[in-house]
């Protein structure tokens, strides 16, 4: 369940609670920062995708730690304040272009900020 619209039906008809919201907000976007990354053939360990990064039109020169990206979600005012930790703040604005671009397409309206 990846859309609001899903979410919003199952809060409906009492599958979910509303409270859940920003947990699901929370789990998606740090899943599309997962989606930078490849599984290498050593155990546990990834590696960035050049080739999708630039695919996305995230500008690799942008001032991030890749080694460690993650994503905290806060609810205010009726939309979801993303922070991608462990970027550059006010600097990387293909990387947050990317995220938001995902979540608004999927119906949840997101404001998208980075820190270190």
């Amino acid at each position: 369940m990846n859309n609001k619209e899903q979410f919003d039906f199952y809060v409906k008809n009492g599958l979910l609670k509303q409270e859940f919201d920003v947990n699901r907000v929370d789990i998606l976007a740090n899943k599309i920062l997962e989606c930078l990354y490849k599984p290498t053939v050593r155990k546990g360990l990834f590696t960035l995708d050049w080739a999708r990064i630039k695919r996305l039109k995230i500008d690799a020169t942008e001032p991030i730690n890749w080694g460690d990206l993650s994503a905290t979600v806060e609810k205010n005012e009726g939309r979801y304040i993303i922070t991608i930790e462990e970027a550059s703040p006010g600097e990387c604005p293909t990387l947050c272009e990317y995220v938001e671009k995902y979540l608004t397409a999927w119906g949840w309206p997101v404001i998208v900020q980075t820190e270190w």
